[in-house]
């Protein structure tokens, strides 16, 4: 069964900052400062809680595609986003873990540096995908997670690679990946029949791929990798009685 958590605020509005394809590690991202100040803005702001889509670190190892040579050792990195992460580990609302971690990591050592990253901090680790529900007094929202999956390099098909979310869970209001570094929205929707009241409804959801902070690396150049802004997705859910839910970016500039 997919793991579930359920929190619940009285407040206006919440505020859920995405964290996640941070790349934190390799050698080649000078974004970190962006990164930094992202998480300063989440620590000062008493309304902004964060979740992880996964890839916090680089978590390289010889065998990885991504030439572990050009990135910190493991357990530097893995201290590091540790220490970087202490300060707002009580607004983290869940993790999941990404394709380099629970991934590669855990298939070549038997260890997911996620998991350990995600216990040390005390936040929820919904391993390789996850159903949140925000409640407040007025409504729900419900928000499912995943890292993503795909070996998609244009556009469209980044974007189409996580329509398979619906295929998993039918009614979230917002389906929430990552993985191809790209940031970008769509609002697709679907018919539901209401059977005590005998009707035909909308159901309308909003698919966030979840966006990035890392630079465009030797990696990508060398495989012809269309290069996309460096931002991550920050969803506000409003206490209303009608759904509302923006979705900002945040760049840490």
């Amino acid at each position: 069964m997919i793991p579930y958590i359920n929190y619940t605020y009285d407040a206006d509005y919440i505020d859920i900052q995405c964290l996640g394809d941070i790349h934190w590690g390799h050698r080649e991202n000078s974004l970190r400062g962006n990164f930094c100040r992202i998480v300063e803005d989440i620590d000062k702001d008493e309304h902004t809680r964060w979740l992880s889509h996964g890839d916090l670190l680089e978590h390289a190892l010889k065998t990885s595609v991504s030439e572990g040579v050009k990135s910190e050792p493991v357990d530097v990195e893995f201290a590091s986003m540790t220490k970087m992460l202490q300060p707002v580990r009580e607004k983290g609302l869940a993790m999941v873990g990404g394709n380099h971690g629970l991934g590669r990591a855990n298939r070549l050592s038997a260890l997911d540096p996620d998991l350990m990253l995600a216990t040390i901090l005390g936040v929820p680790y919904l391993a390789g995908a996850g159903i949140l529900q925000i409640t407040f007094h007025n409504n729900s929202y419900v928000i499912h997670l995943w890292h993503g999956r795909s070996a998609a390099i244009t556009t469209t098909g980044k974007m189409n690679s996580g329509n398979r979310m619906e295929l998993v869970v039918c009614n979230a209001d917002v389906h929430l990946f990552g993985h191809t570094h790209l940031a970008g929205e769509l609002c697709p929707a679907t018919f539901e029949v209401d059977r005590v009241h005998k009707r035909v409804r909308m159901l309308n959801k909003i698919l966030v791929n979840a966006g990035h902070m890392m630079d465009y690396v030797s990696y990508a150049a060398i495989h012809g990798y269309r290069p996309h802004t460096a931002k991550l997705a920050k969803l506000r859910l409003y206490n209303t009685r009608k759904k509302r839910i923006d979705v900002m970016w945040s760049e840490g500039t």
